[in-house]
């Protein structure tokens, strides 16, 4: 949210965080394991913020490059392309966290990291929405 306002900003990060504690206490509850939440919570926090980490230095230069009118530059292309693979990896880091933690199998694991993104997604875009410059 490198273009959204601090408070905006801190929001969101809130938000996400109650999702988090939130999403994997319902999950671990259904398979009948809460004593794994400190733990589940913290993998997910922790691989979380390094990828964000990680992906920082790009959406700076991504907001840099998208600011001119080169959107088709290849700094620009490569910056989206690592993004996708920075997020693709967040898929596959967290659906080896819930495959450990419920005990289900990878696809399983895949299925649930997908969904909890897509439900972070949406309530962000519900609670927030991003305004429309015309």
């Amino acid at each position: 949210m490198l273009s959204d306002s601090l408070e905006r900003a801190i929001l969101s990060a809130l938000l996400e965080v109650a999702l988090i504690m939130v999403f994997t206490q319902a999950l671990l509850q259904i398979r009948k394991k809460p004593e794994r939440w400190v733990q589940t919570v913290t993998a997910l926090s922790g691989t979380g913020i390094v990828l964000s980490l990680i992906a920082l230095p790009i959406y700076i230069l991504l907001s840099v490059y998208g600011g001119n009118d080169v959107n088709s530059s290849p700094v620009y292309a490569l910056g989206l392309l690592i993004l996708a693979g920075l997020a693709c990896w967040n898929v596959v880091i967290m659906a080896h966290i819930f495959r450990h933690a419920l005990e289900v199998t990878m696809l399983s694991g895949i299925i649930l990291a997908i969904a909890y993104l897509w439900i972070i997604f949406s309530f962000t875009a519900a609670l927030m929405p991003v305004g429309v410059n015309a």
